[in-house]
């Protein structure tokens, strides 16, 4: 069997929606609360002809089945690495971590590490949410994206909530965007959300329930 065929009965099997956001939770990390922390928000097809699946996006962040993966396709792997780079005094092993064009003894060596993000990534546990829509960097999922990283972003708040633990490996990063927001994005961290966004996520969530 072919790998498109058992990508296709895999989310068939499991629901994917077909277009969507995803919003990971760390078992670390909670809400003040106590309920579940979301960590990173993302989605997919957002730029005019992208033809990237939800399933296929999902798969560049949790790496492959034997554990491998590449962070120069998901900036979510990139951070997490870098992270981990900064906690363990890494930086010599793993000098080209984040650079575009490197050769391919250097991507090997980067194997080790690129494990440990995807064990990391693996733990996590995530929730879909359905929005369809044509490729286009103005289509919902990317409003729905944006606004949903601006409403939980601490980064330029006067008032935060829901601060990281401690023992959050977020906390070792050097990237201000992840340092203050609390997230591992590193785009929309600094706006302020629109109010109307709340509204067509209510819709959003209630059209994913009537549907299943």
């Amino acid at each position: 069997m072919k790998k498109k065929e058992i990508y296709r009965i895999l989310q068939e099997k499991l629901s994917w929606p077909e277009q969507g956001i995803y919003y990971f939770f760390e078992k670390t990390e909670n809400r003040e609360n106590g309920n579940p922390k979301i960590v990173s928000i993302g989605t997919h097809a957002v730029s005019k002809g992208s033809k990237t699946k939800y399933w296929e996006r999902l798969r560049q962040h949790k790496g492959t089945k034997k554990g491998t993966g590449n962070h120069r396709g998901s900036v979510f792997r990139k951070l997490i690495g870098k992270s981990l780079i900064n906690k363990y005094n890494l930086t010599t092993e793993f000098s080209e971590w984040g650079k575009n064009k490197v050769d391919k003894v250097h991507k090997q060596s980067e194997e080790k590490l690129e494990l440990q993000v995807s064990e990391i990534i693996g733990e996590m546990e995530f929730l879909s949410l359905t929005v369809p829509g044509e490729s286009s960097k103005n289509n919902m999922r990317a409003y729905i994206e944006t606004n949903s990283i601006a409403l939980l972003s601490n980064r330029n708040k006067s008032v935060k909530i829901d601060l990281p633990s401690k023992k959050w490996l977020g906390n070792h990063s050097k990237h201000n965007h992840v340092l203050e927001s609390g997230l591992w994005n590193s785009d929309d961290t600094e706006k302020n959300y629109d109010p109307k966004f709340l509204d067509e996520l209510e819709i959003l969530i209630k059209n994913q329930k009537n549907n299943r």
